[in-house]
């Protein structure tokens, strides 16, 4: 070891006489360790924000799927080694052995870690190069590693390394706390610091005495003061479970500093999973909450979130499942997560797979190759939603969310930003999706494919979205761009569904909605109505281009009425271009009436004419089609009456006379029958 003359405040001693050195009330030395150096490699993470695309035409297929780059580079570092021998937590009886080397190791890691953190220190304070500490572990841990106070840390200064000591290859590849009953965490309270191959399984919680108590994690990092670098590399975390009203976490890395933040401060993650973690009250896969600035970020790649499950009783606060949360209370890094996965979450409450809401007032999240499975939460008396994604700034690539089920379902929730003061019509301002999917979403109540606003949306799949008792959305938009987006095969039990909703100033392009069907037997439920769209452009400044609807249905079993649209165009929105074909309306009923109404193109109000032009729009419309049967009166003849149709979009060329001619966009018929009546058939829009 070096020994260096210091003051209390770390500096340098100067050579005054033993007697002077002695009234500063200082130690006349400070020991710094010192062992021999090994090379090693370390990894960094380096975020690739793709460019936009030049032409929407042409944007390739592997767009975002280089978000992350993993680099290796190579240091020295003073290499110590700690064969750690099981300990009861008594500080009586900690061993405090041995001298860190590989002859004579250090016999606990929290006394290694003690010793190492005065050489950090003292080299921090008074070293201009500074030395790199490595601390290579094997051996029984049964008892937390950290510091066991929440507000103390252990800082590496970005300089601290704990590793595996793997001598041979038959040797453990891992360094494991396992098997301990811990007061909060398996590994906690460290800033600044790389974490290699830490296996965190299969602990005990001690039961809390405080409120302060309520959170329990595998791998708890903290930083309030310096935020330099910090790492996970090859990090496990497992069969974590919690009772008597405490929450579980994975792995939780934060940070609250809010000055003199390092340039290089980030949190990297790399190769790390968490798996098996059950709570009565919230529980959480892996969560990020970096510093308050808007440059320095948070990099996850090849990490994953399993089997994640809330289970959750009454006299419990809440009862929330989430795979990977990012969040902070005000603006802060942006954040980075390439190649992750979450699959098997399951909530009391709400259950979310990626969800970065809370708080975000101006990050940006970037994921590529992010996917999402098996999601679901269910609470017939609380009624809380299941999502995939849940996210505000999001920029997406190449993700996805597959068999999420709830009361209510949410495959991709997103926000991107709001224009500032006079720009809030900007379409597509805060975000953007590239070729994400949603498929097999699920509810009681409503089911989404995609609820997004403010965004540019390309290339995105939504299939098999299905309702049991609410309305269906395949997508949701309100200030999009929509481009090349394709929804298929949604269902509704009741009440409908919409193929593609535009709010106000959403734009279509090269669009497609495909075989919906709404098979509702609605017997029971009075003056109910059921709408089936296959586009809904509804709002203001909304339009469609070269948008084409096929093979939409709505059946019902009842006397309720039953709507059927192509595409549906209202207040000052628009169509242009495209196809409809195969718009079937069949109402069943065995009592005194039925009715079913079928329209191609439906123009609202004002529709889309420009009054100056009285223009209609240039649209392929073919086989719309509606059918009503119903039975007759008691005592008589079961014979079914029944229509078809087929509607035509009006050839209007001159400025109409009246505005309801253009009410409804094509021809089409009623048909009913009550027994004062008899049956009923009349047009439901007015002659040219």
């Amino acid at each position: 070891m070096y020994i260096i003359p210091m003051t209390p405040a770390g500096a340098l001693v100067r050579r005054y006489p033993a007697e002077r050195v002695e009234r500063t009330n200082a130690p006349r030395f400070v020991e710094l360790l010192t062992a021999p150096l090994e090379k090693r490699t370390l990894f960094r993470l380096i975020p690739h924000v793709p460019a936009p695309p030049e032409d929407f035409s042409q944007v390739p297929e592997d767009y975002g799927l280089n978000l992350i780059e993993y680099q290796e580079y190579e240091v020295e570092a003073m290499t110590f080694y700690c064969n750690s021998i099981a300990w009861d937590g008594d500080p009586a009886t900690r061993d405090e052995t041995g001298d860190g080397t590989k002859e004579n190791p250090w016999r606990n890691v929290n006394y290694a870690l003690e010793r190492l953190q005065t050489s950090l220190d003292c080299s921090q304070d008074s070293m201009c190069c500074r030395p790199i500490y490595q601390l290579r572990i094997k051996g029984t841990i049964n008892y937390t590693v950290g510091k066991q106070n929440r507000r103390d840390w252990h800082q590496g200064y970005g300089r601290l390394i704990l590793d595996v000591w793997q001598e041979e290859e038959t040797d453990p590849d891992k360094w494991e706390v396992a098997n301990a009953t811990v007061d909060f965490a398996g590994v906690t309270s460290f800033a600044g610091t790389y974490l290699y191959n830490c296996y965190v399984h299969d602990l005990e919680f001690a039961p809390k005495t405080s409120y302060y108590e309520a959170m329990c994690y595998g791998i708890y990092f903290r930083d309030d003061t310096y935020t330099y670098p910090s790492a996970l590399h090859g990090c496990r975390i497992s069969n974590l479970h919690t009772y008597d009203r405490r929450e579980i976490c994975g792995i939780l890395m934060a940070t609250s500093a809010t000055a003199d933040v390092n340039p290089e401060f980030s949190f990297m993650v790399y190769d790390c999973h968490a798996s098996n973690l059950t709570s009565e009250c919230d529980a959480y896969g892996m969560w990020l909450t970096p510093s308050r600035s808007n440059d320095y970020p948070v990099l996850v790649l090849d990490c994953s979130v399993k089997n994640v499950k809330s289970f959750g009783t009454y006299e419990a606060i809440t009862s929330d499942a989430y795979g990977m949360i990012v969040s902070s209370g005000t603006t802060f890094s942006p954040s980075y997560f390439f190649r992750c996965k979450v699959s098997d979450i399951t909530a009391q409450e709400e259950a979310l797979g990626f969800d970065g809401e809370y708080g975000l007032g101006g990050v940006e999240i970037y994921m590529a190759d992010c996917h999402v499975e098996n999601i679901s939460a269910f609470d017939n008396l609380r009624r809380f939603r299941t999502y995939g994604f849940f996210l505000m700034n999001p920029h997406l690539y190449h993700c996805s969310v597959t068999n999420i089920s709830g009361f209510s379902s949410i495959g991709f929730e997103l926000q991107g930003r709001k224009g500032g003061t006079g720009e809030s019509a900007d379409t597509g301002a805060g975000g953007e999706v590239y070729y994400c999917q949603a498929s097999e979403i699920s509810a009681i109540d409503g089911a989404y494919g995609m609820d997004a606003d403010y965004l540019t949306v390309y290339g995105f799949e939504c299939s098999a979205v299905s309702s049991s008792e609410s309305v269906v959305y395949g997508i949701r938009g309100n200030y999009c761009f929509l481009i090349s987006c394709r929804t298929v095969e949604l269902s509704s039990a009741r009440y409908g569904l919409y193929g593609i909703y535009a709010g106000s100033y959403t734009q279509l392009y090269d669009c497609s909605v495909e075989d919906c069907l709404t098979d509702a037997d609605l017997t029971e439920v009075t003056n109910a109505y059921v709408y089936v769209y296959g586009f809904y452009l509804y709002g203001r400044n909304s339009m469609a281009y070269d948008c084409h609807v096929s093979n939409i249905q709505s059946i019902i079993h009842s006397s309720n009425r039953n709507y059927v649209y192509g595409a549906s165009v209202s207040s000052n929105s628009g169509w242009q271009g495209g196809s409809i074909t195969a718009i079937k309306a069949e109402t069943k009923n065995n009592d005194s009436g039925a009715y079913a109404g079928a329209w191609g193109l439906h123009l609202g109000f004002y529709g889309v004419l420009q009054w100056e032009d009285a223009q209609l729009p240039t649209v392929a419309v073919s086989d719309v089609t509606a059918t009503a049967r119903c039975g007759r009166p008691s005592g008589e003849d079961a014979r079914w009456g029944e229509t078809e149709y087929a509607c035509e979009i009006f050839g209007v060329n001159n400025r109409p006379e009246y505005w309801d001619k253009c009410f409804r966009g094509c021809k089409g018929q009623e048909r009913s029958y009550n027994k004062w009546d008899g049956y009923q058939e009349y047009d439901s829009c007015k002659e040219d």
